[in-house]
């Protein structure tokens, strides 16, 4: 396989793949949800078929309700994987919270993971992404420690895969939060 060459060549051991950006798993929209699912299950196959372990995405947008929608990203992402076996992972990017996206708070992104059986758990983890979360009210310059530990104790080290480090140009917490109820996952 050529890209497997190319990455031995090159030095070059782990790879990771970002999904289209139009992909939204957690749309109440029949229609887009069909063609998200197709398309989520193409990258997953492309990654297979290219040797790439990691796949990034974004938790997508919820449109009309926030818990509903991470009950359908979950259903959503479990769907895909249960059409792909194997070993890719999902890392699932943080995302700064502007209008309906779901991911900038690390509980959403822990509700989400546990809404999954353990079947396709084992193949979830998140991809952390510093500007996003600047932009979303975690101090990374003031309270690096706090924010980490926060991280690591609603997500668990171990499901943390991959951080995107650079620099925010939006101000610190300046995208809204809405706070999702605390019972999602039940």
């Amino acid at each position: 396989m050529l890209f497997q060459q190319a990455m031995a060549q090159h030095g070059r051991s782990v790879a990771h793949s970002h999904d289209s950006y139009l992909i939204n798993l957690a749309s109440p929209d029949p229609a887009l949800t069909a063609r998200s699912i197709d398309s989520f299950i193409a990258e997953l196959r492309r990654c297979t078929a290219l040797g790439i372990g990691y796949i990034v995405s974004h938790p997508g947008n919820y449109i009309d309700d926030p818990i509903s929608g991470l009950h359908r990203n979950a259903a959503n992402y479990t769907r895909c994987l249960e059409a792909v076996p194997g070993d890719v992972k999902v890392l699932i990017e943080t995302t700064a919270g502007t209008g309906t996206s779901l991911g900038s708070r690390f509980e959403e992104l822990a509700t989400l993971r546990a809404l999954m059986p353990a079947s396709v758990r084992t193949r979830i983890g998140f991809f952390l992404h510093t500007y996003h979360i600047y932009s979303a009210g975690y101090d990374l310059r003031g309270e690096y420690g706090v924010v980490r530990s926060e991280c690591d104790r609603r997500n668990g080290r171990s499901h943390l895969y991959c951080v995107h480090l650079n620099a925010s140009n939006d101000r610190f917490a300046s995208t809204p939060y809405t706070p999702l109820l605390r019972d999602a996952a039940s």
